[in-house]
């Protein structure tokens, strides 16, 4: 005797016959974008003061300041000599997960780190790009 429901036993439909199709590997692309405000130094820029005068009010009123500008190479140059870009991060981290992995680690450890490991493997930058604020 079996604990089906009656006449259901033999029914394709019923979600106890349901088969789970076998895993399959998918080929795939991914694609992330990442952006950060942060400063650069640098004394390669380009000063330029302006002055306006306008009539309000019947007075005359004096307005100026100035704009500063850096050429979009220095830009990428000076963030180059201060920062880290993604990749070179990604590299940094690999070389510390493997680190890590040539000292006492737990199970759980040693398989997260394998797991990150794995993560930072084929990532291509297709992309990088500095600019003003």
């Amino acid at each position: 005797m079996s604990n089906y429901p009656p006449g259901a036993e033999k029914d394709p439909n019923a979600p106890y016959n349901q088969t789970t199709p076998p895993e399959r590997d998918f080929d795939i692309l991914v694609c992330t974008s990442l952006s950060k405000s942060t400063y650069i130094t640098t004394d390669k820029y380009c000063k330029n003061e302006w002055k306006d005068c306008n009539i309000e009010d019947g007075e005359k009123v004096v307005t100026g300041g100035e704009e500063v500008t850096v050429e979009p190479e220095e830009l990428k140059e000076s963030y180059l000599r201060e920062e880290y870009t993604i990749p070179q991060l990604l590299e940094c981290l690999k070389e510390l997960v493997e680190e890590r992995l040539k000292h006492d680690c737990t199970y759980g450890e040693i398989k997260k780190m394998h797991k990150i490991l794995e993560s930072l493997k084929g990532w291509i930058e297709d992309e990088f790009d500095v600019m003003q604020e």
